[in-house]
């Protein structure tokens, strides 16, 4: 059973952090940028890289709105106050 905390009205709510960070961006894009360089080099179509391109956008969406609704249907425990974030 949980019990729901109420906020004291001098407490303010603490901004999310971002998820990733600036050096996991960056690893991303250059990982995506191999990949199509490799369908490049090995003369695949563009189809090729359009519909990988479009694959990866729609699982990045899918997996974003997936934490999304999981984030969204955990309620906060009272007793696990001491594992937030500062």
């Amino acid at each position: 059973m949980s019990v729901k905390r109420r906020m004291r009205s001098d407490e303010r709510p603490t901004p999310a952090r971002p998820q990733f960070s600036l050096r996991k961006l960056l690893v991303l894009t250059a990982a995506c940028a191999i990949l199509f360089a490799a369908f490049r080099w090995l003369g695949m179509p563009p189809a090729v890289s359009v519909l990988v391109a479009v694959l990866l956008t729609f699982s990045l969406v899918a997996a974003g709105l997936l934490v999304l609704v999981i984030a969204r249907s955990v309620e906060p425990d009272a007793d696990h106050d001491d594992l937030r974030r500062p």
